[in-house]
């Protein structure tokens, strides 16, 4: 993976009502004139999916707070986090500054129960870049609670009016106890402080601790934009290839992309290397990331990791040439059984591409192509082991392609790699 300049990274937290986002306007622009700076929340497209499920399953984008539980909302904005870092890191890495509204402390603070800030959310949030600065605004509960209720915000039509203050005061106390003893955080008493003091303070505490400014050749004004809501590039960009283990997927794409200058990509690429960095390499060649992630976590994270990054993509007119296309056939979702309906409803926003091919390979010919190359699944599973497992997934395959019909081009895998890649990079091309 490509590394590139890491910008000072903010975080400002508290309640709601607080002030975060005036305070992180009035930082941006007081910074404006010397430093370039973004400023965005850490999980915007998700957002735009969950409100986009509370619409269209319930009638209203907020009820998606009541449809989906604490666990999943946390962890689905969490594996935002860490892959929007990843594939934005080109356009970050422009940019001196990174200011976020609000970061994992948020959804910690909101979790009642410890169980819906599991292992999965604690793995996500160590997966998290690194933050510079934490600033802590802590506030008047009663002035925080009347604000809110002035602006009819949706937390008040959550909770009821009567009950905000309440919640506000457990959830600053939750804050806290998150950031007690922490010293990389600057907490701000703002109760008895206007908005213009405040803004006074912390951007007279942050411009003393940025780094030296690195000299940038870009004119004002060039600074690239970032996506936050959901979207992917259109249809005719995409072009995938399916297939069980050893059927060829990755030769085949390697070659078309050579000879049809298209770039080469994979779904959920983020989520995928962290699993796989994170449980070491067995002697076998396997990473053992099955064994270390249940399914559905894997899966979840798959779904929500190629939805964002299909949405940082968006504005890019492609070609794309995808190894894999999961979606397609999704053999884990039935792994899925907390919170279902909402998974069901992600893998319904992926687009199909304009161009699906399968590459179909006998089980026994695969199996062959996989010991030749010491491929893990012969080595752990043995042949037998191995048949069964390419054989499930051929049958497994058989009923998603006969649903989509014309939209996928079935070809013979034992064709030679040239064949392959004149066919699809002929449509491709075209």
């Amino acid at each position: 993976m490509t590394q590139h300049p890491t910008p000072y990274r903010i975080v400002v937290e508290g309640i709601d009502g607080v002030g975060k986002t005036t305070l992180i306007s009035a930082l941006r622009d007081a910074l404006a004139t010397r430093r370039s700076v973004l400023t965005g929340t850490m999980a915007p497209i998700t957002l735009d999916l969950f409100k986009a499920y509370g619409r269209d399953m319930a009638g209203d984008p907020q009820k998606y707070w009541t449809e989906v539980s604490r666990r999943t909302k946390t962890q689905v904005f969490l594996t935002e986090g860490v892959a929007r870092a990843e594939y934005l890191a080109q356009e970050h890495a422009a940019y001196d500054v990174l200011v976020h509204d609000r970061w994992w402390q948020t959804f910690h603070a909101y979790t009642e129960d410890p169980a819906d800030f599991d292992h999965r959310c604690r793995f996500l949030k160590d997966a998290l870049p690194h933050v510079d600065l934490v600033l802590y605004l802590r506030g008047d509960v009663a002035a925080c609670a009347a604000r809110l209720v002035a602006m009819d915000d949706w937390l008040v039509l959550q909770t009821g009016e009567d009950r905000v203050a309440d919640f506000l005061q457990v959830l600053q106390d939750r804050y806290d106890e998150v950031f007690a003893g922490d010293p990389a955080v600057i907490t701000i008493d703002v109760a008895d402080l206007s908005q213009d003091a405040v803004a006074a303070l912390v951007v007279e505490e942050v411009t003393s601790r940025l780094p030296a400014r690195r000299p940038s050749s870009r004119p004002p004004g060039a600074y690239p934009t970032t996506r936050t809501t959901f979207g992917h590039p259109s249809p005719e960009a995409l072009c995938a290839v399916e297939g069980v283990d050893g059927a060829g997927k990755s030769t085949l794409v390697h070659a078309v992309a050579a000879s049809a200058r298209t770039t080469v990509a994979r779904l959920a690429s983020a989520s995928l290397r962290l699993f796989k960095s994170s449980v070491p390499e067995a002697p076998d060649g396997s990473s053992g990331i099955r064994a270390a992630f249940e399914d559905e976590f894997r899966h979840q994270t798959y779904l929500v990791d190629g939805l964002v990054g299909l949405s940082c993509l968006a504005e890019d007119t492609g070609p794309w040439l995808f190894d894999r296309w999961f979606p397609l056939f999704a053999i884990y979702q039935d792994a899925i059984t907390t919170d279902r309906p909402f998974f069901d409803y992600l893998l319904s926003r992926f687009p199909t591409p304009a161009h699906l091919y399968y590459l179909d390979l006998e089980p026994a010919d695969a199996l062959a192509r996989l010991r030749d190359r010491g491929d893990w699944m012969p080595a752990t599973l043995g042949d037998e082991g191995t048949l069964d497992v390419l054989a499930g997934m051929r049958e497994r395959h058989r009923p998603r392609l006969l649903a989509a019909g014309p939209r996928v081009t079935v070809l013979d895998a034992r064709r030679s790699p040239d064949d392959l890649a004149e066919v699809v990079g002929a449509e491709v091309r075209g």
